[in-house]
């Protein structure tokens, strides 16, 4: 296979793979068989030389090239959809399309689950997810881009600024860390034990980043931090170290078939929590994002219904 042969659905296949770190998951998410989608990531490796994934029986975990290739293979694919939309405006073309801006993990939320029951109800409207990363400012992420729908781990600076937000979960901090971890045994950790290992901070996170040290800071416990530039990398640190790291136990599958482990903490002070927000500009509110925001709040609130906790 020469390099001239490679498609986009090479990079899309290989995007996905590396989002859900499970072949099974991403297949489902690309609506092929996991059997399928192995010989296009074969393929991909094979014309670039180089090993993408490291594959057990249990685990699937980006190799550092991989991480690499993951960013270029993301960037290209923004600019694809943002070509399309461009394209698409200029031919003036009457399309009913939907625009969602993504950052970080969204996949373990509600979102699979929204998109789902939205193209089964409107299978006509043209869905594009655009990647984003991790913008520490909500509000810029309508700026250059086409979209409609953008989700956030923050609202900074979002009031005054015309754009409508809801809540799409609440959820206390907890211990993070490989199912090989000495204190993984535990049911409850205790932050006074966290200090003997490495406090890994996703750096893109830098508010909750914040919430943290000034939690451990008020109980007079200084963590020795490990930064990560992605959550690849973090996941990798707490892999293949006996590193620690903080996140919320999300209601859905978020770490099928991993070697990471969640641990509530036990403290009598209140643990930080993570929040994910929903947000759109209200003067270019489209029947098609409402439409999407309704089955997003209705999904948010039967998961509300069933765990008081969010």
């Amino acid at each position: 296979m020469k390099l001239s042969l490679l498609e986009l659905r090479h990079l899309h296949c290989f995007v996905t793979v590396a989002e859900e770190l499970n072949f099974r998951q991403a297949a489902k998410r690309l609506n092929v068989t996991p059997g399928a989608l192995s010989p296009i990531i074969q393929k991909l490796e094979s014309v670039l030389e180089m090993k993408l994934f490291e594959r057990t029986t249990t685990n699937v975990r980006l190799t550092k090239p991989g991480r690499e290739f993951l960013r270029e293979a993301q960037a290209v694919l923004k600019r694809v959809e943002k070509a399309l939309a461009t394209a698409r405006k200029i031919a003036g073309k009457n399309l009913q399309s939907l625009h969602i801006a993504v950052c970080g993990n969204w996949r373990a939320t509600f979102v699979p689950k929204a998109l789902d029951t939205y193209r089964k109800r409107f299978p006509k409207v043209e869905v594009s997810l655009i990647d984003i990363g991790m913008l520490d400012d909500s509000s810029k992420a309508f700026d250059d881009e086409p979209v409609d729908i953008r989700f956030s781990y923050n609202l900074k600076n979002v009031h005054g600024k015309d754009i409508g937000y809801f809540k799409t979960f609440d959820l206390p901090l907890e211990v993070t860390m490989s199912a090989r971890h000495p204190l993984a045994a535990r049911t409850q950790v205790e932050l006074e034990e966290l200090v003997a290992y490495p406090l890994v901070l996703w750096t893109p996170l830098k508010r909750l980043n914040q919430d943290l040290l000034n939690f451990f800071h008020s109980q007079k416990l200084r963590p020795r931090v490990k930064k990560a530039a992605t959550f690849e990398i973090a996941m990798d640190m707490l892999t293949a170290e006996n590193c620690v790291a903080f996140l919320p136990k999300i209601p859905t599958p978020f770490f099928h078939d991993s070697q990471i482990v969640l641990r509530p903490l036990k403290s009598l002070t209140p643990v930080p929590h993570m929040k994910g927000y929903a947000l759109w500009k209200k003067d270019k509110l489209t029947p098609q994002a409402l439409h999407f925001i309704e089955i997003l709040q209705q999904l948010c609130e039967q998961q509300k219904q069933s765990d008081p906790a969010l």
